[in-house]
């Protein structure tokens, strides 16, 4: 998901609930430190609402590289 920052509820988890968005636009929240937001990163989903999903993050950050770094390589 792409970490868009602190959740519109965030008195849930004490003001470390984060929300970012799958590739199909649904909202997920979840727990975890500020620095995420602007990151893609891997959540597992754990519980589904009818208008947003709760979910887990991973524990390995996901850092996205330049496509001019990715294409270096190949002939």
């Amino acid at each position: 998901i792409l970490v868009e920052g602190p959740s519109r509820r965030p008195e849930l988890n004490a003001g470390h609930e984060l929300m970012g968005r799958t590739e199909c636009n649904r909202i997920v929240n979840f727990a975890g430190p500020a620095r995420l937001t602007g990151q893609l990163i891997d959540v597992t989903i754990t519980e589904a609402y009818p208008h947003s999903l709760r979910g887990e993050v991973l524990l390995r950050e996901r850092s996205p590289q330049p496509a001019c770094r990715l294409l270096r390589g190949r002939s």
